[in-house]
C-alpha cells in the first residue's frame, strides 16, 4: 500500500468532510424548516440513485485491476462500457419518471423545480460516479484526491452563494451545477467515445456485483437504522441531538477509508501469487491491527474536543454531548470492520458474508428497540449500534478464519482490544484529573489534549510495528 496514496485521499476526505459538516450547518439556518424539508426530500433521489448500478459498478472496481494482474487488459474497454450503458439506462429510467410525475402530477411551481434539478442529479451523478469506479480501478488515486477536494469546495461555495441569491431555488441548482463541473473535470483519461455495450456482460457484472453491494449496505443500514429507530421511538427533536454525534463517524472513518480504498485494487493485483496465509497476514490482520491503535490518536482528541464545541459554539445541543462521545467511541469497533471486504471480494465469497453479516442487522435493530423500551435514552442507541458494530467486526473475522483454514481468531480478537481499554483509561483518567475549580472548560481541554499528545508515540509505534500476522 502506498502511504502517499492513502494521505492524499485521507487529506481529500478530511477536507471533505469539514466543508460537508460547514454546509451542513449553513443550509438549514439559510433555508428555514419548510424549505429545508422539501430540499431534504428530493435530494433522496440522487443520494440512493447511486446504488442503481445494482453492484455492477462495485465488481468494476475489483475486476479491471484483477484483469490487470493476469494480463487480460483487452478485455477492460469492454467491461467498462458494459457497467457504463447498463447503469446509464437504469439511471435514465428513473430520471424519467421523475420528470414525469414533476409534468403531470405537480402544479407547484418550485416543487417542479426541484424535482428537475433532481431529475438532472440522478444522471450525472451516474456520470460521476463511473467516472470515480474507473478511477479507482485504474489506481489513479492523485486524480481521484484532487476531484475529491475540488467536489466538496465547489459544493461549498455553490450552495453559499446560490441560496443567499435564489433561496431554495439556489440550493437544487447547487448539486446539479457542481456536479456538471465535476465531470467535465474529471473527463481527462476517460474514453473519447463508447463503444457499444453487451447487456450479457452487465448482468454478469451484477451477478458478481451485487454481493459487494450488499456486503456494503450492512454497513450502511447500521448507519441509518440508529436515526430511524431514534426518529420512531424518541421523536424528531432527540433525532436532531443524536445527528450531530453521526455527523462524526464520517471524519473518524476517514483514515480506514481511504486504505481500503488504496489496498484494494493491489490485493485484486497480488492475490494470486500469495498463499492463503500471506494473504489473511497481509491484506486482514495487519491492516486490522494498525487500525486498532491508530484510530485511539483519532477518537480521543473528539471526545476532549466535543465538550468545548458544544458549549462554546453549539449549546443548544447541550442533551446531545454523551451520545456523541459513545458514538465517537464506538467507531473503534466500526473500523475494525473495513479491512475485511477487500478479502472476502477477492476470493469470491462476497455472497456467503453478506447472507451472514445481513443476519446481524435485524438482531441489532431488536436489541437496541428492546432496550429502549426500559431506557429510552440516546446514550442506549449510541451503546446498542456502536455493540452492533463490534459484533459486525467479530462475525466477518470469525468468517474469514473459517475460510483460511480454520486459522484462530480468538486470540488475534482479545489483543486487537488492548488499544481500545488503554484508551477508555487514558479517558477515564483524563476526566478524573483534579482540575482547580477556577479553570475554563477550554483550559481543561487543552491540558488534556497535551497529555493526549503525550501518549500518542505510543500508539503509533505499536501501529507500525510488527503485528504478528505473518
Amino acid at each position: 500500500m502506498s502511504r502517499k496514496s492513502v494521505a492524499q485521499l485521507a487529506a481529500s476526505r478530511g477536507l471533505r468532510h469539514g466543508l460537508g459538516l460547514i454546509t451542513a450547518f449553513i443550509r438549514p439556518k439559510l433555508l428555514g424548516p419548510e424549505a429545508l424539508g422539501l430540499f431534504a426530500l428530493l435530494n433522496l433521489f440522487p443520494t440512493y440513485s447511486t446504488y442503481l448500478h445494482l453492484g455492477a459498478r462495485s465488481s468494476l472496481r475489483y475486476q479491471v485491476p484483477r484483469l490487470k494482474g493476469q494480463g487480460q487488459t483487452d478485455t477492460i474497454d469492454s467491461l467498462k462500457n458494459s457497467v457504463y450503458w447498463g447503469s446509464l439506462i437504469l439511471n435514465l429510467l428513473l430520471a424519467i419518471t421523475i420528470v414525469g410525475y414533476a409534468v403531470l402530477a405537480t402544479e407547484d411551481t418550485i416543487a417542479r423545480i426541484g424535482l428537475v434539478c433532481a431529475a438532472a442529479s440522478v444522471l450525472l451523478v451516474w456520470a460521476f460516479d463511473h467516472r470515480l469506479a474507473e478511477l479507482k480501478s485504474e489506481e489513479r488515486f492523485g486524480t481521484l484526491a484532487r476531484i475529491t477536494a475540488l467536489r466538496y469546495g465547489l459544493q461549498f461555495a455553490l450552495t453559499l452563494g446560490l441560496i443567499l441569491t435564489l433561496g431554495v431555488v439556489g440550493a437544487f441548482l447547487a448539486l446539479p451545477l457542481c456536479l456538471a463541473l465535476l465531470c467535465w473535470s474529471a473527463r481527462e483519461g476517460s474514453p473519447p467515445s463508447r463503444q457499444p455495450w453487451q447487456w450479457q456482460q452487465f448482468l454478469h457484472q451484477v451477478r458478481l456485483g451485487f454481493p459487494i453491494l450488499m456486503l456494503e449496505l450492512v454497513t450502511l443500514s447500521l448507519r441509518l437504522l440508529d436515526k430511524l429507530l431514534v426518529s420512531w421511538l424518541l421523536g424528531l427533536e432527540a433525532l436532531g441531538y443524536y445527528t450531530l454525534g453521526t455527523m462524526l463517524l464520517g471524519p473518524l472513518m476517514n483514515l480506514p477509508g481511504a486504505a481500503r480504498e488504496v489496498s484494494e485494487p493491489k490485493l485484486m493485483k497480488g492475490q494470486p501469487q500469495a498463499d492463503e496465509r500471506q494473504r489473511l497476514a497481509r491484506h486482514y490482520w495487519r491492516p486490522m491491527h494498525r487500525s486498532a491503535w491508530l484510530m485511539p490518536l483519532l477518537i480521543l482528541p473528539a471526545v476532549i474536543l466535543l465538550p468545548g464545541v458544544i458549549h462554546y459554539g453549539l449549546p443548544e445541543y447541550g442533551p446531545a454531548l454523551t451520545s456523541a462521545q459513545l458514538l465517537a467511541v464506538g467507531s473503534f469497533f466500526l473500523a475494525l470492520g473495513y479491512p475485511a471486504r477487500g478479502l472476502i471480494v477477492a476470493e469470491h465469497w462476497q455472497a456467503s458474508a453478506a447472507r451472514s453479516a445481513w443476519l446481524l442487522v435485524p438482531v441489532v435493530m431488536g436489541l437496541t428497540a428492546l432496550a429502549l423500551h426500559f431506557w429510552p435514552q440516546l446514550e442506549t442507541v449510541a451503546i446498542g449500534f456502536s455493540l452492533g458494530y463490534g459484533v459486525l467486526a467479530l462475525a466477518l473475522m470469525r468468517f474469514l478464519s473459517h475460510r483460511f483454514g480454520h486459522q484462530p481468531y480468538v486470540a488475534r480478537a482479545l489483543a486487537l482490544l488492548m488499544p481500545f481499554i488503554l484508551m477508555l483509561a487514558l479517558l477515564i483518567t483524563l476526566h478524573s484529573l483534579p482540575y482547580p475549580d477556577n479553570w475554563a472548560l477550554w483550559q481543561q481541554s487543552a491540558v488534556q489534549l497535551v497529555l493526549i499528545g503525550l501518549t500518542a508515540p505510543l500508539f503509533w509505534w505499536q501501529a507500525h510495528r510488527s503485528s504478528g500476522a505473518r
